[in-house]
């Protein structure tokens, strides 16, 4: 919002830029990111107590989701840094492997 007031030299003369404060979805992106982060967490512990159950060791449970979340973290900061968009292809994809 505080942009907004900056961009306001930039427009041509006779023009302004009304911001309907009825469109503010911030709040609402703010929550569904916190959901996301919970949601991230629980799934986690899940997959961690999966791999606990089946293989019957805390340090080969622990040691495959240590791999599991490694190559995930660098799969996502390869797509970012080469500029690849993150679709519902490229997701499955990452699943897949």
């Amino acid at each position: 919002k505080a942009r907004l007031a900056e961009t306001e030299s930039l427009n041509p003369p006779g023009t302004r830029l009304i911001l309907d404060e009825g469109d503010d979805e911030s709040e609402a992106v703010k929550t569904q990111l916190s959901d996301l982060r919970l949601r991230a967490g629980v799934a986690a512990v899940v997959i961690f107590l999966v791999l606990l159950l089946f293989l019957g060791s805390l340090r080969s449970a622990a040691i495959v989701f240590a791999t599991i979340a490694f190559s995930v973290l660098i799969t996502v900061n390869l797509i970012y840094f080469g500029g690849f968009t993150l679709n519902v292809l490229t997701l499955m994809g990452i699943a897949m492997g």
